[in-house]
């Protein structure tokens, strides 16, 4: 399956849509095309807690990765993107949102369920 993004399309909010549009419960999705703007995270495991830093492009996706699973409080979409800035430097990492600079296309494979419960040592949601 694949998913088409449109300029100005706030990532997280859109692909929740397509996801629930076309009954995706879970799988694995990648693509490539481009962000204006990205808010990107790290998680340090010593605080049990994400740094984020939002950032302006324009951006090329490079890369970006994920799954969509389930917790109880429905759809969980986990990114990690790795961006171009116009000076060839990249920057990555997890990806809380992004808004699209002309196109995003991702292609998303579905399969099996994946549920994610909350881990006392890692302070994660994690897969099961």
């Amino acid at each position: 399956m694949i998913a088409v993004f449109k300029k100005g399309d706030d990532f997280i909010s859109v692909f929740e849509k397509f996801l629930k549009k076309n009954r995706v419960n879970s799988g694995f999705f990648y693509g490539i095309g481009g962000f204006d703007r990205a808010e990107l995270a790290f998680y340090d495991l010593a605080k049990k807690k994400f740094l984020k830093k939002k950032f302006l492009g324009p951006f090329e996706v490079l890369s970006l990765i994920g799954n969509v699973s389930q917790r109880e409080e429905g759809v969980v979409i986990h990114a990690h993107a790795a961006l171009g800035r116009k000076d060839f430097s990249t920057i990555g990492g997890h990806l809380i949102n992004a808004t699209v600079k002309a196109t995003l296309e991702i292609k998303i494979e579905e399969g099996g369920m994946l549920e994610r419960k909350f881990d006392e040592t890692t302070g994660l949601n994690l897969l099961q």
